[in-house]
């Protein structure tokens, strides 16, 4: 009973902190390791360099576009399906800087580590 009581606290302390429930995160958490394991492949691939993710992190153009991505895809449905075409797209340099967004997004907004090296 006290364990439950402990679990339950627990997670409402969680949802008022960082404005989300845990399996939220878990699901987030996956994807983007997925997304790092892809960036991992651009880099390798020579396709996205640090000094390119660092220009396009500055480029005011592309973080507006990235902004209208994130909006649009958690509206859902015909929205989201919508981004997902969009982003088979573009150039594989700005998808890199895309899954850098994102990461930064969800960190930022849960004030969570989300991901660390180890996890690729």
């Amino acid at each position: 009973m006290i364990e439950t009581l402990r679990g339950t606290f627990d997670k409402a302390r969680f949802i008022l902190r960082h404005d989300t429930i845990p399996e939220i995160v878990s699901e987030a958490r996956e994807l983007l390791i997925m997304n790092s394991r892809c960036l991992e492949g651009l880099f390798e691939k020579g396709l996205v360099t640090e000094e390119r993710l660092a220009e396009i992190e500055q480029d005011e153009g592309l973080q507006s576009t990235y902004i209208s991505f994130m909006e649009r895809s958690q509206e859902g449905g015909e929205a989201a399906r919508e981004v997902s075409w969009k982003l088979l797209l573009i150039p594989l340099d700005e998808f890199g800087g895309w899954l850098e967004y994102q990461r930064r997004f969800y960190e930022k907004h849960w004030s969570l580590k989300l991901i660390s090296p180890e996890d690729w």
